[in-house]
This record gives C-alpha cells, structure tokens and sequence, in this order.
C-alpha cells in the first residue's frame, strides 16, 4: 500500500511497462547490430523480421517460389 501511494500506481505496473520499453531496445540494438554485421532485414513486421543474409534475397522474393509449376 505505501508503494501504491508513494508511486501512484501499482508497482508491477509500472515494472511491466520498463520491462517491455527496455525488450524494444533490446530488439532495435539487435536488429542494427545484424544489419552492421552485413545482414539485411526483410520487409514485414519489424517485430519479428527474418534476418536473411545480404547476399542472398528472402524466400518470397526468389523467383519460381510460390508460382504454379
């Protein structure tokens, strides 16, 4: 009770919302660390990107993949 009053708000709330900034972090550092490396991140979701070698396209990419044969 002394927390929730002297925080003003519920202090796992307030853990929960630091955790999940610093998981953003975490995630962007990742992903400029894969792209410093030499890897290039797919278009899509920039939460859960496929990190595919610059060398190489993503899969939806290459041709002849999803066409009838």
């Amino acid at each position: 009770k002394q927390l929730v009053e002297t925080w003003g708000e519920v202090p796992l709330d307030a853990l929960g919302r630091v955790t999940q900034r610093n998981l953003e972090i975490l995630a962007d550092a990742h992903k400029n660390f894969m792209r410093a490396m030499g890897f290039k991140l797919s278009d899509g979701d920039s939460t859960t990107a496929e990190i595919v070698p610059s060398n190489e396209q993503p899969a939806s990419d290459q041709p002849g993949k999803d066409e009838p044969g």
